[in-house]
């Protein structure tokens, strides 16, 4: 099964299925094929979040230290989930003090109006959705008030029942001022606030005028406000990482780079690139929790020269890349050196 937008530990894309028949149409022979595209730098890389990343990475530089050393290395870790736990709390109550302006929006016919169509709609329609996945926060919105599965395939169709959809999407609006921000979602799904309604909140207004057409009501909400939250996270695992390399050094015979290591290792395998290492793709790297798709049945496709011409490249119907030299266009080989005599650039 792959999980609708990844979530980090989803390695594939697409899946091919091939099944061979005999003559009577009974199935004899299956083969699964994956593939993973991470064709631009816009494609997640295996979308996880800092918590866990501090955690998997924690787990990761143990195995290189001596079992005395284990509790040094999980108070590092405490430290950077602590404080990354902070500044997620801190960047809910940010947003939650937005949460009375789209209680009072919602009371505009007009706005939540334009409010249904940003969560119905993709990037490119009018006005844009707030993810490039049609309807998915409006789904998420219908889940949050309750309804079930049933009920909410029901009324998004197609077509979609447009005005109980609005009824529903208002009732969500109006709720979000009622939930309490940083709230573990484990202990009281009811009253706490989720990431996925920060992520409406903060979509919606950070570009406040495109469901209001005017200005946005003063304190607007800022997107570099929102960011900022953002990066002392990543500053707390880049500390994580600092200290990792200071209790490498400490050890006997030292350990080089331990954290750059641990984390280099963690970026390898977010971008799958340790399939070339001979791994399992999406296994984990400790026992076999994940035991992963098997190397010979994982296909990676990674990266794309989004303008050759700019770069002096151009690329024939077989894939083969060509530089411009002196001369003409020369074949270039696995290394990326130009090999042979010049050619046409027709």
């Amino acid at each position: 099964m792959i999980k609708h937008g990844g979530g980090g530990e989803d390695p594939t894309d697409t899946i091919v299925f091939m099944i061979e028949y005999d003559d009577k149409g009974k199935p004899i022979k299956a083969a699964i094929n994956h593939t993973s595209n991470k064709m631009t730098t816009e494609d997640q890389q295996s979308n996880s979040g800092p918590k866990k990343t501090a955690n998997n990475n924690n787990e990761r530089a143990k195995r290189s230290l001596p079992k005395s050393e284990h509790k040094k290395a999980d108070k590092i870790a405490k430290d950077t989930t602590d404080e990354i736990a902070k500044e997620r709390k801190a960047q809910a109550e940010y947003v939650g003090g937005y949460t009375q302006r789209l209680s009072d929006f919602a009371d505009d016919d007009a706005t939540l109006d334009l409010i249904y169509k940003r969560l119905m709609n993709d990037k490119t329609g009018t006005p844009p959705g707030i993810s490039g996945t049609p309807e998915k926060y409006l789904k998420i919105a219908l889940k949050r008030v309750g309804l079930s599965p049933e009920e909410r395939k029901a009324l998004m169709g197609p077509p979609p029942n447009e005005a109980e959809l609005k009824k529903h999407l208002k009732e969500y609006l109006q709720s979000l001022k009622d939930k309490t921000p940083g709230l573990s979602l484990r202990k009281d799904k009811e009253n706490g606030m989720a990431a996925e309604d920060i992520s409406i909140i903060s979509r919606l207004l950070v570009d406040e005028k495109m469901i209001t057409g005017d200005d946005p009501i003063d304190p607007a909400m800022i997107d570099a406000d929102l960011k900022s939250y953002y990066v002392k996270q990543t500053d707390a695992l880049n500390k994580q990482r600092e200290e990792l390399n200071k209790l490498g050094a400490k050890q006997k015979p030292p350990i080089p780079d331990l954290g750059d290591k641990t984390f280099i290792q963690d970026l390898m395998n977010r971008m799958h690139l340790n399939i070339a290492e001979g791994h399992r793709a999406g296994a984990s790297d400790g026992p076999p929790k994940h035991p992963g798709i098997p190397n010979g049945n994982f296909d990676l496709i990674h990266g794309e020269y989004k303008n050759l011409k700019a770069l002096g490249l151009k690329q024939d119907a077989k894939g083969n890349m060509y530089a411009n030299e002196k001369g003409g266009w020369y074949l270039l080989d696995k290394n990326g050196k130009p090999t042979g005599k010049p050619i046409s650039g027709d």
